[in-house]
């Protein structure tokens, strides 16, 4: 029967009750700025309904070091920042291809953007048929070349005769028949058979130059091979023609008919159409002629109209091009991201999409260009170069020449999403799904690693620009949903296998698990996939000496083990039964940050480092501890010894949170009450350790270390030690804590305390039933496992008065003894329809955490009432 019991405290959890009660007592001298923090976010409120001891440990995040440079692989690709972290030695391969690595600084103007296009008419893809006049009906691709075209003249002239290299780069000139330069107001020459109000700029193709001496007016096309004179005689003679063949038959007369006459379709008068008034406004586009306000709106109108309707002729491209890439000379930030949104609607040719977003990637690593960015929704734009990107013949590989373009392309994207207005604004943009396509062709089939190919190496480049793009994203819930939704995390994982070598690329992906295992959907993704466990723990191994990766991979598997079972026992069997983490515990506990980083700046990161890596793991070792069945094995490794030699070395003031990580896996192991139990063997020299930490200004540190003696102070010795530093004191000025979780902690302390003489006395003495009583009386109904608590510690006080026979008022105090009835009584007879209105939880709370414990201790205070106590048996422990 629960009344012939004595309880005792194993750290119980229970669920988090309400906001907690304002304190009645003066005599709690703790500051009342710092107790009013909210700490339960940190204190982890599932913990709490578990039956058992053992609870999940929170972290802070780990930190993504912010990159001021912006740079492509700057601080964000770790090297920077944390030199060479072992992972790979001096000429490896990683380290041969940093040469080739893109550029994150360089100019780019009107001669940088050409310098690489094609610039001859050789090429077959823009050379037209010279009997094609106008522009086809049928829509072409939208992929061209940038290069110059001939002016349209009726004449051949020397000015359009041939190609000038150093004229590449200007706009398009108009020039008359007779070599005279036009007007820009001019209308455009019109071709043969053109009409007078149609606008068409036809390249002449390229001409052969004569060599000198040659006569300029001869004619240039090449003449038949000659035959030598000794061989003419050979040849066989001409065949004579009759003479009914020498002349053509003559042909009859043709009727005037409308077919003489010059037909313009449909689709070619609404070109023609938009060319009149394209035409006007690339008129407008000259830098020396217009200020800087009458460009933007130039451009403005340039890029709506093209929206409209696109160019299908390359030609009109071509001229709207040039008139475009003569204004990258200027500096104003808004008109050269201007004209790359125009450039985007023009072209989708590989080389000038990397030109572009080359240039909206130096714009973007200015910081104070982030709102002319987010104004002219460069967002849209890169996303929309994103979809753009050409694939193999296989349709799973990127054309080797879009490579370098998307890689300047998620730069650009990483630095927008470095703050939250543009993360939002790729939101909007469906930014997520883009890059899912994309990661998951090269998923399907990663381009092989060959002696002298390129290709893998642009690859990883390209996946170390989108993860750290991914990275911005994920901050953001709404774009977290996504990555479940497109399939990002299945494809991350199996590139995770592929390139687990690739330092850059293994930081990265650690940094978006880390952001990604904060949200529950996300978690559940992650562990659904096979194997990954295995693959996570294969990773912390290799890359040890990494500090930051191992960091936030540690990170995500303590956020995965928090709350899942099934992932503690994958992670348990994939590391050898925690013996891999222990090895490693072990080895980082021994090494440290190196003894000439001991001091500086240089040496406080690293120990901080050093520090924040121990933290996480411990925190893994504490959460697979909540399994019964694995943490009574762990407990009993005697490896687990390090957490000891942890404690003794370092100091709560300068590694808190490691100090109080620490103290939280000695809670979850010391709740294994087992023979060879590791920490119970050294729970007098751990008590020690922790009983200062009682009174520390953390209130964390406190309750933590509270729990820890609500497990060890079942043990005599461990009550002795917590009386002669009268920590037991402390336990009872807690009381009056107006944090709940600090109360309910304290109680399970001062349950176990109760089994002694000296335990009771003080806290009759220093006034602990009277603040009991006001718990019962404040909290009791919204809280009914602290009601339940409350009572199992009366009840141990009571014990040591029974056999003395003494009344209620000498034990409990007479105006406690009668509060104690009153509301005892009330709470034991309480309507459960009334109370609790169908509310089924907070009804089975009172059942199960309170109404046993509460009807015997109300029976026991009306029997004392009464001078008629009963002992029926001797008194039992209980855990």
């Amino acid at each position: 029967r629960i009344g012939l019991k004595v309880f005792m405290s194993m750290d119980r959890r229970r669920p988090a009750p309400p906001p907690g009660r304002s304190s009645s007592s003066q005599r709690f001298e703790i500051d009342k700025e710092r107790l009013q923090q909210d700490i339960r976010d940190r204190i982890v409120s599932e913990g709490r309904r578990r039956p058992a001891g053992a609870r999940a440990l929170a972290a802070s995040r780990p930190v993504t070091p912010q990159d001021r440079s912006r740079g492509l692989f700057g601080v964000s690709s770790g090297a920077a920042q944390y030199g060479n972290t072992g992972s790979e030695r001096p000429g490896s391969a990683r380290v041969r291809a940093t040469a080739a690595r893109p550029p994150s600084a360089f100019p780019m103007g009107r001669k940088q953007f050409l310098q690489n296009l094609p610039g001859t008419y050789d090429d077959p893809e823009y050379t037209t048929s010279p009997s094609g006049s106008r522009p086809a009906s049928v829509v072409p691709t939208r992929t061209i070349r940038l290069t110059p075209l001939a002016p349209s003249g009726t004449g051949a002239s020397s000015t359009g005769s041939a190609l000038n290299p150093r004229r590449n780069t200007d706009p398009p000139k108009l020039i008359d028949s007779g070599g005279e330069r036009v007007r820009r107001q001019a209308s455009w020459p019109r071709g043969e058979g053109e009409q007078a109000d149609t606008a068409v700029v036809r390249p002449r193709p390229p001409q052969t130059k004569p060599p000198r001496g040659s006569d300029p007016g001869a004619d240039s096309r090449p003449n038949p091979p000659s035959t030598p004179l000794s061989e003419r005689s050979q040849t066989a003679p001409r065949t004579p023609r009759p003479p009914s063949a020498s002349r053509p038959p003559p042909r009859a007369k043709s009727r005037s008919s409308s077919a003489t006459q010059v037909r313009v379709t449909t689709a070619n008068a609404a070109d023609n159409e938009q060319w009149e008034e394209i035409s006007a406004i690339i008129a407008t586009l000259d830098p020396e002629l217009a200020n800087l306000e009458q460009l933007r709106k130039s451009c403005d109108t340039l890029r709506l109209a093209l929206d409209r309707r696109p160019l299908r002729s390359k030609q009109r491209r071509g001229a709207v091009l040039r008139s475009l890439i003569r204004l990258l000379d200027l500096k104003d930030c808004r008109v050269r991201l201007k004209v790359a949104r125009s450039i985007v609607l023009l072209t989708n040719q590989a080389q000038t999409l990397t030109n572009v977003c080359m240039l909206l990637f130096s714009e973007s690593r200015e910081p104070e260009n982030d709102a002319v960015v987010h104004d002219e929704q460069i967002a849209t734009v890169l996303i929309a170069v994103l979809r753009l990107a050409k694939w193999g013949e296989d349709e799973r590989t990127i054309q080797e020449e879009y490579t370098q373009a998307l890689v300047y392309c998620c730069g650009a994207i990483k630095n927008v999403a470095s703050s939250a207005v543009g993360q939002q604004a790729f939101v909007e943009c469906r930014s997520i799904a883009a890059f899912a396509e994309v990661l998951h062709r090269i998923a399907v089939a990663p381009p092989p690693r060959r002696d002298g190919d390129n290709l893998h190496m642009q690859t990883v480049n390209l996946l170390v620009q989108m993860l750290a793009a991914l990275r911005n994203l994920a901050a953001l819930p709404d774009h977290r949903t996504e990555f479940v939704s497109t399939g990002i995390i299945t494809d991350l994982c199996v590139l995770l296998d592929v390139y687990c070598n690739e330092h850059e690329f293994m930081l990265n992906m650690s940094r978006v698990f880390s952001k990604l295992s904060i949200q529950s959907e996300c978690r559940t993704a992650l562990a659904r996939i096979d194997g990954i466990m295995r693959q996570l723990m294969k990773v912390v191994i290799m890359h040890q000496r990494n500090k930051p990766l191992t960091h936030r991979l540690l990170f995500t598997l303590g956020n995965m083990t928090a709350n899942d079972s099934e992932s503690r026992t994958e992670l348990f069997l994939a590391s050898s039964r925690c013996g891999d983490l222990l090895s490693l515990l072990a080895t980082l506990t021994t090494t440290g940050p190196a003894s000439g980083e001991a001091s500086g700046k240089a040496g406080h990161a690293a120990a901080v480092e050093h520090d924040n890596v121990l933290t996480k793991l411990v925190r893994v070792v504490a959460n697979l501890c909540i399994n019964p069945d694995i943490g009574a094995e762990i407990a009993c490794s005697d490896k687990l010894l390090v957490l000891v030699d942890l404690l003794r070395q370092k100091r709560v003031d300068v590694s808190e949170d490691l100090v109080l990580h620490i103290v939280g896996a000695i809670n979850n192991l010391s709740f294994y009450r087992m023979e060879g139990n590791v920490i119970l063997g050294a729970q007098e020299e751990i008590a020690k350790l922790v009983v200062p930490l009682l009174r520390h200004d953390s209130l964390e540190v406190m309750i933590e270390t509270a729990r820890v003696f609500g497990n060890l102070s079942q043990e005599k010795s461990i009550r002795e030690l917590l009386h002669s530093t009268r920590a037991d004191e402390l336990m009872v000025v807690l009381l009056d804590h107006e944090n709940r979780e600090v109360v309910y902690t304290v109680c399970g302390v001062l349950m176990n305390m109760m089994g002694d003489d000296e335990g009771r006395g003080v806290l009759k003495t220093a006034g602990g039933v009277r603040s009991l009583i006001e718990v019962l009386v404040e909290d009791g109904q919204s809280d009914w496992q602290l009601a339940g608590m409350v009572c199992k510690t009366l009840w141990n006080f009571s014990e040591g008065y029974i056999e003395q026979a003494v009344s209620v008022s000498e034990t409990f105090g007479e105006q406690e003894g009668e509060e104690l009835l009153v509301v005892l009584g009330k709470y034991v007879d309480l309507d459960a329809d009334t109370e609790f209105g169908g509310d089924q939880e907070r009804e089975q709370l009172w059942r199960t955490e309170f109404f046993d414990v509460g009807q015997h201790l109300l029976n026991r205070v009306q029997s004392m009432s009464s001078a008629l106590v009963a002992i029926d048996g001797p008194a039992n422990v209980c855990s």
